[in-house]
């Protein structure tokens, strides 16, 4: 039989105790919905991307005619993103890559749920899994 005990509250966070005949640990859980301690822009483990899988999801971004694709290229949503401004929130062309189908509802690595985003409409997506490009003004 497994019981289920909140330890600890602190700040929306919980600790989850799991106890059976077989196992006991401790699970970190959000109970706001979100991954703890998952920053922007990392794989599910919260670890960088490889320099591999960086250019793979470059190259998903949409060229535009007249200007070097491995430079510069325009997201889903038709916002400029800049190759050598990728991870950088403090360029209006940073971009990150997203998870289409957010980690946080067990969405996976594969190149397939990943999209470049430029940061701002990644910060706007968040883990929302129906999410519409904001409108330009």
């Amino acid at each position: 039989m497994t019981t289920i005990k909140s330890l600890s509250p602190n700040d929306g966070l919980v600790n989850i105790a799991f106890e059976s005949a077989f196992f006991y640990f401790i699970q970190p859980c959000n109970i706001n919905g979100g991954n703890v301690g998952r920053k922007p822009n990392t794989d599910k483990r919260g670890n960088p991307f490889s320099v591999e899988v960086i250019k793979q999801v470059w190259d998903m971004g949409n060229e535009i005619p007249g200007y070097s694709s491995d430079v510069i290229r325009l997201d889903k949503c038709g916002s400029k993103m800049e190759f050598p401004e990728h991870g950088n929130r403090n360029s209006d062309t940073g971009w990150e890559i997203d998870h289409i189908f957010p980690v946080s509802n067990h969405g996976t690595d594969h190149i397939s749920n990943l999209q470049p985003l430029n940061w701002k409409n990644n910060a706007d997506k968040g883990d929302n899994l129906s999410w519409n490009c904001p409108e330009k003004s």
